[in-house]
């Protein structure tokens, strides 16, 4: 499969990532967490498990249909705008939780995302799907970085 190193590459930056959220909870002593920051943990933890799983999938899906590699894209593009769309479906009920501007611009995000791999679908673009799980594997590394903004390590 074209571009294998590349989809194996974001299955372990993925499983890194989740790494690293796990190590931040372990290294914090206190005993209370803010909603926002088990929010954004399990976030983290969830979407970068996810993601990896799905980097994955490509080559026993391109071997399982017989080495049809525009197939295989089709089939991870559906894969991806199946997650984008639920993703809308269940941060929509989120606006009276986080406020209805990070709403909006969740959605528009996502939906950008996921438009794109409606339109791969047709297109069956190496790149474009490509692209997609780069821009997925953002999510969960833009919400590590702001943890580790708000961890604060106990200090003797």
């Amino acid at each position: 499969m074209t571009g294998q190193f590349f989809f194996t590459t974001i299955a372990a930056l993925g499983l890194s990532t989740a790494g690293f959220a796990s190590l931040v909870t372990a290294l914090r002593r206190e005993g209370r967490w803010s909603r926002i920051s088990l929010w954004r943990l399990r976030a983290i933890v969830g979407e970068s498990l996810t993601i990896t799983i799905v980097a994955i999938l490509p080559l026993p899906i391109y071997y399982a249909v017989g080495g049809d590699e525009a197939l295989v894209i089709r089939i991870i593009s559906g894969v991806l705008a199946l997650k984008f769309a639920f993703s809308i479906v269940r941060t929509i009920p989120e606006r009276r939780e986080w406020g209805t501007r990070y709403v909006a611009q969740a959605v528009a995000l996502i939906a950008i995302q996921l438009v794109a791999q409606v339109a791969n679908l047709r297109l069956a673009s190496l790149a474009l799907l490509m692209f997609g799980l780069l821009l997925w594997l953002a999510y969960p590394v833009q919400l590590l970085f702001a943890v580790i903004r708000d961890f604060q390590p106990p200090v003797d």
